[in-house]
């Protein structure tokens, strides 16, 4: 199994990335904030449907996004045959915030001049909630349902918890690793 090609819309810092993967092995390098992490967070997404960082799926939502949403779409060559896979996001603004400016962090207070366009629209099928639409291959799918279909491995520097720390995190680590 491989991931063949990635594609992420208005996801972390990605405003608009198109991978191309392929069999082998591959290196991602770079400086400090170029989003190496955000690129792992969403292939392990792919196999769990869930952030292994954020708190919520808002935060997955670049900051400042136009369309309020984003989408992660994946092509996975697998044994059994190709897959698609689509997650979309969707992060509607706050009425406070209706330009959505201020989405994505908590922290900072959204102007009161905020001016009081309507939202723009979703992807068809989205409603105006924080939310995900899962798509394997076209159809439509709860996140129960799809875990299994990728499998990802995962290391991170906490992991070295499994070596140092308790039997928690390593039951942990084996959960989700036996679940995918």
């Amino acid at each position: 199994m491989y991931l063949e090609a990635l594609h992420l819309t208005d996801y972390r810092n990605y405003a608009d990335e198109h991978l191309v993967f392929g069999p082998g092995r591959f290196i991602v390098a770079g400086d400090n904030a170029q989003g190496k992490s955000n690129l792992c967070e969403a292939i392990r997404m792919l196999a769990t449907m869930r952030s292994f960082r954020a708190g919520t799926d808002r935060e997955l939502v670049r900051w400042g996004a136009s369309g309020h949403f984003a989408r992660l779409a994946a092509a996975v060559e697998r044994a059994g045959g190709p897959l698609k896979l689509e997650i979309v996001i969707s992060a509607p603004p706050s009425p406070d915030d209706p330009d959505g400016l201020w989405a994505n962090d908590p922290t900072v207070a959204a102007p009161s001049t905020a001016p009081s366009l309507p939202p723009p629209p979703l992807p068809p099928g989205m409603a105006r909630a924080t939310g995900k639409r899962i798509r394997i291959d076209g159809a439509a799918r709860r996140a129960i349902d799809c875990v299994g279909l990728v499998t990802v491995v995962l290391f991170e520097p906490a992991d070295l918890d499994l070596v140092i720390g308790g039997p928690a995190g390593r039951r942990h680590f084996m959960d989700v690793t036996l679940c995918q």
